[in-house]
This record gives structure tokens, C-alpha cells and sequence, in this order.
């Protein structure tokens, strides 16, 4: 199905295809265990046949030209890149006088004697524990980025 919807998708003018690698939740759990899947374990609970059928649809648009460019996206790749982009623009929105954002977007302050980190977040409620700053969202709902 997904291959004739790519074929489709190029024909209207889709500009690309983003495929993310299913992985096991709390939330899904039930679902995916019935249906007999292979579970790969590493940094999070991921399923085999997820990342074999992107594969096979990245191999499938080269292999038929389809002019569709397709991404795919595997865990590893969204925890470790999209995870630091996230962290990076929220510690920008907490850097404090005199610290810096490191390329993994974590906070970093130095001294003559010490060099310290942070991690900024998102939440949807402040712990009051650290510095934190408010972001009012279109819909009317705050979220919070907190040292």
C-alpha cells in the first residue's frame, strides 16, 4: 500500500516522505505484542519490521525514480539529533549571562575553577525548582522551558 501511495504522493506534489521507526510504549504495548512483531532492544524498545519496511521503500523510490525524496527517520538517529535541536533552542531561551550552548544543547558555564552543565526542558508545568521561562502557545496553553 505504501508503495503505490509514494508513486501517488510524487504525482500531486508531495515534497517528501518522512517514515519514523515504530518502537514499544507503554501505549502501544498491547497492540504491537499481539500482532507478533520482532522487538529490537537498545536505547528504547524498537520494532524490526518498521525499520525493514522503511528500507525496503527507500531502496523501492530509487529503484523506480520516483521523485519523492524519502526520509527515515530511525530512533537512534531522532533521540540523539532531534533530542540536542530540541535542547538547544530551549537553552537558548534560559542561557544566562556568561554561558553558552554546546553543540548537544546542553548549557555550559565556565570558571577558573570549574566548568558546570545544564539541560534545558520543556514541561507542561514548572517545578519551581530552577529558572524557568513561559511560552504561550497559539492555543492558549503555556509550556515551560526550566533549567
Amino acid at each position: 500500500m505504501l508503495k503505490r501511495k509514494m508513486i501517488e504522493m510524487a504525482e500531486v506534489g508531495v515534497n517528501h516522505l518522512n517514515l519514523h521507526q515504530m518502537r514499544l510504549t507503554p501505549y502501544n504495548f498491547g497492540p504491537l505484542t499481539e500482532r507478533g512483531y520482532v522487538f529490537l532492544h537498545g536505547e528504547k524498545v524498537t520494532l524490526l519490521e518498521s525499520e525493514l519496511c522503511a528500507l525496503r521503500l527507500v531502496r523501492f523510490g530509487l529503484e523506480q525514480g520516483i521523485p519523492l525524496p524519502v526520509n527515515y527517520c530511525s530512533f537512534p538517529y531522532k533521540s540523539r539529533f532531534q533530542q540536542a535541536a530540541a535542547r538547544h533552542r530551549a537553552a537558548l531561551a534560559v542561557r544566562a549571562s556568561g554561558e553558552e550552548v554546546t553543540e548537544a544543547g546542553y548549557l555550559r558555564s565556565l570558571s577558573a575553577t570549574s566548568v558546570r552543565y545544564w539541560e534545558a526542558a520543556l514541561l507542561e508545568n514548572p517545578s519551581y525548582s530552577y529558572p524557568f521561562e513561559k511560552i504561550m502557545l497559539e492555543t492558549g496553553r503555556a509550556l515551560y522551558v526550566e533549567r
